[in-house]
């Protein structure tokens, strides 16, 4: 490979980067405006579930996990919202840079992250949890 092919393959990675990190962004942003637009931050979920799949979509979906379901609504809602409203994501939790990965701290929560999965069939699985169940 000469020096041509490897600044192809660079550009070639970091248009691909882009796309991946413009599309997860879009799926981060449509679940969490959809939540916060139905108020499903106000919606009882089953206790007995591991995880609480509140939206989906041929292309994504969004999770809660027990830990964030069972908190208050007040305290839901400010993590859909700040889960919506993201701008950083620090290379220390999304060193790839594909805005996959966040912590999320708000008052009256214990530290949260949200996680973007990609599955081979395309679908991104949006996950809100507790650090406590990772």
């Amino acid at each position: 490979m000469d020096a041509l092919d490897s600044k192809i393959g660079k550009q070639d990675d970091l248009v691909l980067k882009r796309d991946v990190r413009k599309k997860n962004d879009e799926a981060r942003r449509r679940v969490f405006s959809e939540a916060l637009d139905r108020r499903l931050y106000e919606v009882s979920l089953y206790p007995d579930d591991d995880i609480h799949e509140i939206i989906r979509h041929p292309d994504v979906c969004l999770n809660l996990s027990v830990d964030v379901a069972d908190l208050g609504s007040d305290v839901k809602k400010q993590l859909f919202e700040t889960c919506l409203n993201l701008i950083q994501f620090p290379s220390s939790s999304d060193p790839e840079g594909l805005h996959k990965f966040a912590k999320i701290t708000v008052p009256g929560a214990p530290d949260c992250f949200m996680q973007i999965d990609l599955h081979e069939n395309g679908l991104r699985i949006v996950t809100l949890a507790t650090f406590d169940e990772y």
